[in-house]
Parts: C-alpha cells; sequence; structure tokens
C-alpha cells in the first residue's frame, strides 16, 4: 500500500513524498528515508521513527529517547496509522501528514530502497534505468494532472526522449497522451516526421488539460466533527479533492481568536485552554482558486472540546509550633485552588493516620486540634484530601506540627532576665555609682518595685544625682548604659490577717508592705506579666525568687553582679481580712518557703510561665515544728494591677524629691 507523506512544518515545509516500500525511517540522520537537518529543525533531535507496513496496514514504531505524537496522541511504543493521520515529531515539530494512496504518481524523483535527499530532483528520473518507488512533490501539487517539479514549481514536459544508453523501448514518465494516437501507426505512415507532430500535439493537449483543471472550482472533502481536549493543540488540514498551486485557505469570522490557518497548505493550528471546555465551536473554512471570488469552496468545522478535569492543588502550610505552655488549641485553615472551569465545589477530609482528636470542617478547611501534655515534644504530621466532586481521587496534602513545652523554670527565668532591672544612681558621671534596688518592667515604660527603693531615688534627685533603670542582662557598674526614670508613685498598703488555723503555719499575724510605680523617659524594650492572681496562686506549688547575690553588706562599683534564679516553695496563700482592700480587691499575702538570695534590694517572685507574682518583703517569723527553713513574705500584684486599669488610683501617691536642708545657712 502506497504512502504519500506531505511536510507540513519545519525547513522542508510543502514538499510531498511518495512511498512504495515495507519501512519508511524518519529522523535527523542522513542515512534516513525522511532526514531533517537539527539545526534547522531543532524538535527532530533524539527522535527517530519507523513507518512500518504489516498486514493489518500501516504502523508508527517509536524508536527514540524523546516522546513522538499521533495526531494528539502520545506514542509510547507503537500505534496505528490511519490515513490522513498527523505525524508530530516533538511539539516543536517538524509535523507531516500521512495519506494512503492507490499508486504512485507516474513521476519520480527517488529510486526504490534509496534514502530521501534534503532536496529532491528537479528532473525527473527515468523509468527503464529505476522504476519510480518515491515521488518528491509541490505541496501544492496534489493532482496528476497539475503535477509540478518539487524543487522549482516549473511545469514538468510532457515527455522525455530516450538516450542512446537507454533501452529505445523505455517509456516517458509524464502524464500519458490521449489514447487515440498510436506512436506505431503514425511513425509506420509518417516515419519520423509524424512522431514528432504527435509529440507537438500531446504537449498542446497535456497544456490545455492542466489550463482546464486550474480553473475548475476547488471542492473539499465533506468535514467530520474534530474532538480535542481542553489544553490540547488542535492540529488539523481539510483535504481538496482536485488541488492547485493557486488554491489559498482562510477562517471565517466564527473562528476561535486564537486559531490560526496556513492559507497555502490548510493547516489548522488551535492552542486550546482550560477555559475553552467543556464547549462545542463551529467556524467556516473557504478554499479560493485564484482572485475569483466565483472559483471558491466553502465547508463547515465542527469542533468539540471535551472537559479534561484537573485536580485541585493545596497550599502549602508552614511548620505549625504549638508551645503548651502558651497554648494547647491549634486552629488553621487550609486552602486549595482548583484551574477547572467552570468553578467547583471543593470538600476536605482528614486523610488516614491523622493523630486522634483532630477535626476538620470539610466545607470551610478549618483543622482544629486540642492538644494534651501526652503530645508534648513530638512532631505530627496530618495528611488531608481536597476534593473536588468529580469521584477521582483528591489530591493530597500535609500539615506538619511540632509540639513543644519547655522547662517551665526556663521560661520563667528568661522572661526575668528580659525584665528585671538594677535601679542605680550616680554622683557624677564616671564617680560614686549606688544601687538602690531592683524594679521590673511591667509596661513600656514603667516599672514595678519597692517604696523603699523609691525612697532612695527620691533621695538622690533630690541631690541632684541621675537615677537610672540598667539593664541586668549588660551592666557595666563603670559605665552604666540604662533608662533615666524621671516620676516615681508610692502605695503602701496594711494587711491585719486571721491567725493560721494550722499549728504548724502560724507565725504571721500582721504585715506592712509598699510598693512603688517608677516611669521611665524611654519605652522599656521586654515586659513581664502581671498575673492573675486568684486564678494563678495556689498553696504548696513551687515560685521562684529572682535577686543579686552579694558578699558582704554593701556593694561597690568594682563587683560583679550575676542574677541568680531560686526556686521556693508557696507555703500558704493567706486572704486579707474584708475591711481592707481596692475596691473589692483585696490584696492576698503570699508565705513563702525557703532559702532567698541574700541582697539588700528586695527580689521579685514569678511562677512557672513567668508571671510575676509579687515582690519579696521582708523575713517574718519561723511557723512551729518548723526547722532552719526561713519563712517570708511577699506581696501580690493586685494593686499594681489596679492602677494599670485605672482603678484604685487614689492610692497611689506621686512623691516628689526632698531637697536637702542647707545645714549651713
Amino acid at each position: 500500500m502506497p504512502i504519500r507523506i506531505t511536510i507540513l512544518s519545519g525547513d522542508r515545509q510543502g514538499q510531498q513524498l511518495e512511498f512504495d516500500q515495507a519501512a519508511i525511517e524518519i529522523g535527523d540522520q542522513p542515512a534516513d528515508d525522511i532526514s531533517f537537518d537539527v539545526t534547522a529543525n531543532p524538535g527532530i533531535r533524539d527522535r527517530r521513527v519507523t513507518l512500518k507496513l504489516l498486514k493489518g496496514g500501516w504502523s508508527v514504531v517509536s524508536g527514540g529517547v524523546m516522546p513522538i505524537f499521533v495526531n494528539h496522541d502520545l506514542v509510547e511504543d507503537s500505534a496505528d496509522l490511519k490515513s490522513g493521520d498527523f505525524l508530530r515529531m516533538s511539539h516543536e515539530g517538524p509535523d507531516l501528514s500521512c495519506e494512503f494512496i492507490s499508486k504512485l504518481s507516474p513521476i519520480a524523483t527517488v529510486k526504490p530502497g534509496s534514502r530521501d535527499t534534503a532536496q529532491p530532483s528537479a528532473k525527473p528520473a527515468n523509468a527503464a534505468a529505476a522504476p519510480a518507488s518515491a515521488t518528491a512533490m509541490n505541496a501544492a501539487s496534489a493532482s496528476n494532472e497539475t503535477s509540478t517539479a518539487a524543487s522549482t514549481g516549473q511545469p514538468l514536459p510532457a515527455s522525455s526522449e530516450p538516450t542512446s544508453s537507454e533501452p529505445a523501448s523505455a517509456t516517458a514518465s509524464g502524464p500519458a497522451v490521449s489514447p487515440r494516437f498510436s506512436t506505431n501507426q503514425i511513425l509506420a505512415a509518417a516515419g519520423t516526421l509524424g512522431f514528432l507532430i504527435v509529440v507537438m500535439l500531446g504537449i498542446q493537449w497535456a497544456a490545455s488539460r492542466t489550463s482546464n483543471t486550474g480553473a475548475s472550482r476547488p471542492s473539499m472533502v465533506p468535514f467530520g466533527v474534530l474532538v480535542v481536549k481542553e489544553g490540547d493543540q488542535l492540529f488539523w488540514r481539510p483535504t481538496l479533492a482536485v488541488a492547485d498551486s493557486r488554491d489559498r485557505f482562510s477562517l471565517g469570522d466564527e473562528a476561535p481568536p486564537t486559531m490560526t490557518i496556513d492559507e497555502v497548505t490548510g493547516t489548522i493550528r488551535w492552542q486550546t485552554t482550560e477555559s475553552d471546555g467543556p464547549g462545542e465551536y463551529r467556524c467556516e473554512v473557504t478554499a479560493r482558486r485564484g482572485d475569483s471570488p466565483e472559483q471558491q469552496d466553502s465547508q463547515w468545522l465542527e469542533i468539540k472540546v471535551d472537559e479534561v478535569n484537573r485536580p485541585p492543588e493545596p497550599e502549602s502550610v508552614p511548620v505549625q509550633t504549638v508551645n503548651l505552655l502558651e497554648r494547647q488549641d491549634l486552629s488553621i485553615k487550609l486552602n486549595a485552588t482548583d484551574a477547572d472551569l467552570p468553578a467547583q465545589s471543593l470538600a476536605f477530609r482528614l486523610g488516614a493516620g491523622a493523630p486522634e482528636g483532630v477535626q476538620l470542617d470539610p466545607d470551610t478547611g478549618v483543622l482544629n486540634w486540642k492538644i494534651d501534655d501526652r503530645s508534648a515534644n513530638r512532631e505530627f504530621t496530618i495528611p488531608y484530601q481536597v476534593d473536588d466532586g468529580s469521584g477521582e481521587r483528591g489530591a493530597e496534602g500535609l500539615v506538619r506540627v511540632r509540639v513543644v513545652k519547655p522547662d517551665p523554670w526556663q521560661v520563667a527565668e528568661k522572661k526575668l532576665r528580659e525584665c528585671i532591672y538594677l535601679v542605680v544612681t550616680e554622683t557624677k558621671p564616671g564617680k560614686l555609682l549606688v544601687p538602690l534596688g531592683t524594679a521590673c518592667a511591667i509596661e513600656d515604660n514603667r516599672l514595678l518595685t519597692t517604696a523603699s527603693v523609691a525612697h532612695g531615688i527620691n533621695d538622690a534627685r533630690g541631690r541632684g544625682w541621675k537615677v537610672l533603670a540598667a539593664d541586668t542582662r549588660n551592666l557595666d557598674l563603670i559605665e552604666p548604659q540604662g533608662v533615666e526614670i524621671v516620676e516615681v508613685q508610692s502605695h503602701a498598703a496594711y494587711v491585719k490577717a486571721e491567725a493560721i488555723k494550722d499549728p504548724q503555719r502560724r507565725g504571721l499575724q500582721q504585715a506592712f508592705f509598699d510598693l512603688a510605680l517608677l516611669t521611665t523617659k524611654q519605652s522599656l524594650p521586654n515586659l513581664c506579666t502581671l498575673a492573675e492572681l486568684e486564678k494563678t496562686v495556689k498553696k504548696d506549688q513551687m515560685v521562684a525568687c529572682f535577686g543579686f547575690a552579694i558578699e558582704g553588706e554593701s556593694l561597690s562599683q568594682f563587683d560583679s553582679l550575676e542574677p541568680q534564679f531560686t526556686k521556693i516553695k508557696l507555703l500558704d496563700v493567706v486572704p486579707p481580712p474584708n475591711e481592707s482592700g481596692i475596691q473589692g480587691r483585696p490584696p492576698f499575702l503570699l508565705q513563702l518557703l525557703g532559702d532567698l538570695p541574700f541582697q539588700p534590694f528586695g527580689s521579685l517572685l514569678v511562677n512557672e510561665q513567668g508571671e510575676l507574682l509579687g515582690i519579696y518583703a521582708f523575713e517574718g517569723e519561723i511557723p512551729e515544728d518548723i526547722e532552719s527553713e526561713p519563712v517570708h513574705y511577699a506581696v501580690e500584684s493586685v494593686h499594681a494591677q489596679a492602677y494599670l486599669n485605672q482603678r484604685g488610683l487614689d492610692l497611689w501617691i506621686k512623691t516628689e524629691p526632698i531637697q536637702p536642708r542647707d545645714e549651713n545657712p
């Protein structure tokens, strides 16, 4: 079964080749039956195709390392070939069309079993020396009646005389003359002169047939419905029953905007997109011969674009870190995108192996998980799927969760180191440095300390000395760097407590506490949260004292201060009598059991979360049956909370520096 191959793209576009052999090699090698230059046709690189004629018909066999396509379908190994199919060597071309023919054209330029050459011969091969097996023709010359040379496009002669080296019986390879002319009869009757007259008449007859054919109206073979999947490229060419080199093709206005047609070959290309399917399209294709509007034929091309469902794409989720000291609930919203049109509703569901207790809302994609301490210091993977309702397997996503629970005392120590300040005063720059006490930053520009420290500040300011709150993490006693204190407010609370019923824990009858708030000129970089005492403080729990240990009873500018962190036990929480308090919020008294670091400045008391509970006040009596461990007392932070919440402001008094008296008037 002979086959005609038309090259539709590349540097050899428009050439037609005919073969009558069992195998046809196509590739980038010079020895191939159809060989393409890689430089001019980069898409041919590493592609190799063999067309094989088997009992059932022609087949396409892929022999290269890169994929090829028949029409729009990928050929992984081999595929059947039908007449009119398009062979795509790559997405970049070259492209070829394959048409089964009943017999070869009478003009041959490639000998049987030979390999194709890049430029077919402009002269016809002698039929007696080499019977035709393949023909190279101009792309527009599809009819034997209008045969032209492949390389020049000029009409071929009707016959050629045999040479002396060829048998005299060799027949011409051009179109046959009319059967009413008998060459032998004319030669017998008129001799050589008659033969020449017949040849002249044959040439005129062939020319008249070519002229008459060219003037005929083009006729397109009716189209079927073309089917393409959205996102693929439509690649198709109409067929003319009788073709002519003057034929030109065009599309009607109904064609999609991105559809193109080659006016010479009629090849139609259309790169479909997601928005094109599912849908049906109809456009008019016209073939016109020459410039005459009457010499044309039009057919309606119908194209069906099938929907291709694409799975949704889950958006990536960063690793979620849950600190159990800060929160126990994980709540995040999962998102996904879907390129399909029309838009589809997405549904979320958990995958297999999700941790126990994880919940995922299928409609909103909100994932919730209440995490307990059993999951502390572990990492989890939560698989999930997103479905688009198509019935196909949904897209898969993952949420990675890291659950941590640091040592609570490390948290407390870190927070205290960030918010503790040493209140110092200097008589003159670079001279005497006097430490007055410690204070804790509880607001952007406020520090909490004791009234005794406030008294020392006012005394120093009255002497004209500069008072600073110096960061203890980077403390230089010789040249201290800190934030200047510009305002002092003090508050005193007298607490008369009921006698403790437990005989082993009696000893505190009454206490007098004082607090102070210091206002700074600039904002403080780190803060310590004030605890809600009723919610956070319980008897027998561990709390921590943070202070400075020094040798001796005084501190000089040559001493080195290192913060010290000491855990102690909360012996009891003593509620005050109802008659004392701040607008229904009376202060509590914390009774502590343990050794505090010795220092003259007082101490801050915190819980495991690093929240400030109060400030150490003084050492009290030792309860009965308690050996050697001293008992301490501290005021809690309720009064400071009340001030910061704009309640009980009348209890806080702004104290001014006291000017020293002139002892020598």
